[in-house]
């Protein structure tokens, strides 16, 4: 794991970039700009970069410092190996892709669409 910082405005990443790290912050703030149009603020104690770290496909969101930020960066071998050797770690890391997951379905119903629900998951 390696500490990273950015100042206000800075890009972290840009939608399609290759997916080489994943990020806790640390200090600071981002702003997430969805492909939907949306943008979401993530802050201290959250995660990002991690989807595309797990399932090796490019970024699917441009992130830019909303003020001076530092990160904790973890390559998928440190991610993966935090998930296995710290269960804490682990479930906040799961809590956080099911919070997404909840914040998918919502914008999909709320547009009128079907989209994957925990549904048709178990159905």
């Amino acid at each position: 794991m390696e500490r990273r910082s950015f100042k206000e405005g800075e890009t972290i990443f840009t939608a399609g970039d290759a997916s080489d790290c994943a990020y806790l912050i640390v200090v600071g703030s981002v702003h997430v700009h969805l492909p939907s149009g949306r943008t979401k603020v993530l802050g201290h104690g959250e995660i990002f970069g991690e989807m595309g770290l797990i399932d090796s496909r490019p970024r699917s969101a441009t992130v830019v410092a909303a003020e001076y930020c530092v990160f904790a960066s973890y390559s998928e071998d440190e991610l993966l190996n935090s998930i296995k050797t710290h269960p804490d770690e682990a479930v906040a890391f799961i809590k956080a892709l099911i919070g997404r997951l909840r914040e998918a379905n919502e914008a999909q119903h709320r547009a009128g669409r079907s989209g994957f629900t925990m549904d048709n998951f178990f159905g």
